[in-house]
């Protein structure tokens, strides 16, 4: 009796041992379908490089180039310099405007950089800490007896003074205290018909020479254009 239960035991397990034909097949069309899949992704994988490399050829043929990144250039057939897609797409935008100062008809006699402007209007006192700047000495190139003293202060380069050189402006020049005034009349903003005094006072700055700012004051007072 335990010998027959062995005996049936041990038929039992070499029958589980084996597959069955059924399994067999199954698993058979499983694998051809994998292998399928296989060949047609790398069917549609060597279509798309062919065509790739059938575009780039093109490209080359026809006067065409593109880089390590297989990235398109323009056309080199009329220069024959290779130029970026991005450097073409530059040279065929309209030029930027250029910003107009007003100094483009006019010539620079002199100007002092460096040099703060302080600033009293009526009654006010100076303005505190003063501003950075550029003072330039102007003349109309049409009309030569035309004239302005203009200065923009840093770093926008804004207009903060702008006057014409007329007697109806004093020039005083200071050497012992190395300043620099021009006292004129000028309207007063937001009311009309009213005028009151105004001192522009320059003093040259900590990066500005003084010979030269003692010099420029000197040639304003000795041109004999102010009233001093």
């Amino acid at each position: 009796m335990y010998r027959g239960r062995q005996c049936i035991r041990g038929q039992h397990r070499f029958a589980s041992s084996q597959p069955r034909s059924e399994d067999s097949i199954n698993m058979g069309i499983w694998g051809m379908g994998i292998l399928s899949s296989f060949l047609t992704l790398d069917s549609r994988l060597f279509d798309t490089y062919s065509a790739q490399a059938t575009y780039f050829d093109y490209k080359q043929q026809n006067g065409y180039g593109y880089d390590d990144k297989h990235v398109c250039l323009s056309s080199t057939a009329s220069s024959g310099k290779t130029v970026s897609a991005s450097e073409s797409s530059k040279a065929t935008q309209p030029p930027t405007s250029v910003a107009l100062t007003g100094e483009e008809n006019e010539d620079v006699l002199s100007e002092i950089k460096g040099v703060r402007l302080y600033v009293k209007r009526g009654d006010k006192e100076f303005g505190s800490p003063g501003m950075l700047g550029t003072l330039r000495l102007l003349a109309d190139r049409e009309e030569t007896s035309s004239e302005r003293l203009l200065f923009r202060r840093e770093p926008l380069w804004q207009a903060s003074m702008n006057l014409r050189v007329n007697e109806g402006v004093r020039c005083a020049f200071d050497k012992e205290e190395s300043v620099l005034r021009f006292t004129l009349k000028e309207l007063i903003e937001g009311q009309k018909g009213d005028s009151e005094v105004v001192v522009y006072a320059f003093k040259p700055g900590k990066a500005t020479s003084k010979q030269d700012f003692v010099s420029f004051g000197q040639r304003l007072v000795r041109d004999g254009k102010f009233m001093c």
